[in-house]
């Protein structure tokens, strides 16, 4: 005999039954007009906001301390790092400054751009940059080489180039010091590409510091604000196509083989989000396929693997329109919603109708097996419902803006899934499903259910040996299992801004991870910085006081030697026009260049 205790409950779904059962018509088009009504406001009324910031809360201390820091330097805030290469160091350098420069006249996609490593101050003070001995054995160098360059800058042409080369020849004898097989050796690898008709790139920077060419000679660092449109999936997208505009432009002007490349947290999150919208299409399409092939299979009648389809689309389209009322927007991690949704919905109907069919294969009436499968299945849904929708709204107290928002969200879509299931999911399958198909359902359910009871009970000793392997090959691969700490390694290395950031790097000595700490004052300053210095896990501490050059006093007697050495030797300099006819030239250049090959054969 039931319970009393339960007779109200049952009582309640025997009527809710019937009444979905006989206002079934009903129930469709008032279902479908409502989420039309929805999906209407939904799309002109829910935005989105890729802000990362803000999808934590700005009243947790660490927030707090990164709003000052904000507020402090907003150079550093919101930033694109743009990786400027070309042939040698000086058209890098120049096509550096021709980007930053073009980059500060778009006011309607940037706020600014400069050069860390240029401008006017670097430029005016960077030889206080150098150490001491740096500082020093340029001095030295400059002072040995001064006449040379006081001959080269008399007559910049290629007559002048060599008359101060042929002077340095007759000299190697007297000057040990005097090494210029790197300047023949590249002069002469000019002259072959010129005859061959190829282009060469020859850098007066790396031949006066006999260096060989590297990456890091020929790179710059471009620091950009960009404004961002939040309410976009791309805040960035506009401004960086802007700058890639005009690297084309710059390119296509200059024949310095200009390579431009973006990386920083605008970038990264830009490529992330192609790369996961570009994956999640084409993933999406094949999941999509697989769920109704598998919905077909199980369910063994297409019009439950239709009317599924609809009622879950339903659900999410109305959990939508949910999101636009209570938020106004979705974020990069709210948005999987719609997944959640898809994935947790899809279980409370294949319950629905699977005990739907389960009854017709016993012979019940349509009518009867409807009312029986919403009393039966009622109850278990509604607890999986509650316990599920407990566990979204415990995302809620998080000041992770981001989950606390999925909370919300996908904890009201289990009750309006719920919903769906006990009304709009058994509606439909009445409306669907005729006479016909049931009878159809019942020959192929019968054959079908005979046939998997033989396979299990004939394989049954396969499935478990088969079980028992698949877990103890998993247990041993347990102690393969690495936990990575380098969220860049987390991305897709194809991407350009990972490719690039990684590429830094590899080319440098340090990580670009790194930890902020604000002091208000100077002493407390440099306690941090002693402190935190005498780590062993922090590689470097950087403060104000890191970008003070030391030494100052000393290195500026050195510098004012330079100017001794440099100035009123370049001031005082008549300069000579180049000459007029290439015959002369060229017949004196062949007559220097026999020479100089001798020469280099003997160094």
């Amino acid at each position: 005999m039931m319970n009393k205790s339960f007779r109200g409950p049952t009582r309640f779904l025997n009527w809710w039954a019937h009444t979905v059962y006989q206002s079934s018509l009903l129930i469709v088009i008032t279902a479908f007009l409502l989420t039309s009504g929805i999906f209407y406001y939904t799309i002109n009324n829910l935005g989105i906001n890729t802000n990362v910031d803000d999808m934590i809360s700005r009243d947790l201390p660490f927030r707090q301390t990164y709003s000052k820091y904000q507020s402090a330097f907003p150079q550093h805030i919101g930033v694109i790092v743009i990786v400027v290469e070309a042939d040698t160091p000086e058209f890098t350098n120049e096509a550096a400054k021709l980007l930053v420069d073009r980059i500060n006249k778009e006011k309607d996609f940037f706020i600014d751009a400069y050069l860390p490593t240029g401008g006017k101050f670097i430029e005016e003070h960077s030889l206080l940059y150098l150490s001491f001995d740096e500082l020093e054995n340029l001095t030295n160098k400059v002072a040995k080489v001064q006449p040379a360059l006081v001959s080269l800058y008399q007559d910049m042409s290629l007559r002048g180039l060599f008359t101060m080369l042929e002077s340095a020849v007759k000299h190697m004898d007297e000057d040990p010091e005097i090494k210029l097989k790197p300047l023949l050796l590249n002069i002469n690898n000019a002259l072959e590409a010129d005859i061959k008709g190829q282009p060469f790139r020859l850098s007066w920077q790396e031949l006066m510091k006999n260096e060989r060419p590297y990456t890091d000679n020929r790179r710059s660092i471009i620091i950009a604000r960009p404004h961002f449109d939040y309410s976009k999936l791309f805040p960035a997208q506009d401004s960086m196509s802007k700058v890639r505009s005009i690297g084309n432009e710059l390119e296509s002007k200059y024949n310095w083989g200009i390579r431009i490349r973006i990386t920083g947290n605008a970038a990264l999150g830009h490529d992330e989000m192609k790369s996961l919208i570009g994956g999640t299409s084409k993933v999406g399409v094949f999941t999509i396929v697989v769920v109704c092939l598998s919905l077909f299979i199980g369910l063994r009648s297409l019009p439950m693997v239709i009317t599924t389809i609809i009622s879950l689309v339903m659900g999410i389209i109305i959990t939508a329109g949910f999101a636009a009322i209570s938020v106004g927007h979705l974020n990069l991690i709210s948005i999987a919603f719609a997944v959640l949704y898809l994935g947790l919905g899809v279980d409370y109907a294949i319950h629905l109708c699977l005990r739907f069919r389960e009854l017709i294969l016993d012979g019940i009436p349509k009518e009867e097996s409807l009312v029986r499968s919403i009393v039966d299945i009622s109850p278990s849904l509604t607890m999986c419902t509650l316990s599920t929708a407990i566990g979204f709204y415990s995302f809620i107290p998080t000041a992770y803006a981001g989950v606390s928002e999925l909370g919300l969200i996908s904890g009201t879509g289990m009750f309006i899934n719920l919903l769906i299931n006990l009304t709009v999911l058994p509606a439909l399958l009445k409306i669907m499903i005729s006479h016909k198909g049931l009878m159809q359902m019942r020959a192929s359910g019968q054959t079908g259910l005979t046939k998997r009871k033989s396979f299990i009970s004939r394989q049954g000793n396969w499935i478990r040996w088969s079980s028992l392997f698949f877990i103890i090959g998993s247990i041993l691969l347990l102690q393969k299992i690495q936990f990575e700490f380098d969220p860049i390694k987390l991305r897709d290395p194809n991407t350009e801004s990972v490719s690039t950031i990684i590429d830094i790097i590899e080319s440098s000595d340090r990580h670009p991870s790194s930890i902020i700490a604000l002091r208000s004052d100077d002493g407390s300053t440099r306690e941090t910085v002693s402190t935190l210095g005498d780590l062993k896990t922090v590689d470097r501490v950087v403060s104000i006081h890191s970008f003070v050059p030391d030494d100052q006093e000393e290195k500026l007697y050195l510098i004012e030697d330079l100017d001794l050495i440099l100035g009123p030797s370049f001031l005082n300099t008549v300069q000579t026009p180049p000459p007029r006819h290439m015959t002369s030239r060229l017949y004196k250049f062949g007559v220097l260049w026999i020479s100089w090959k001798t020469k280099l054969k003997s160094l």
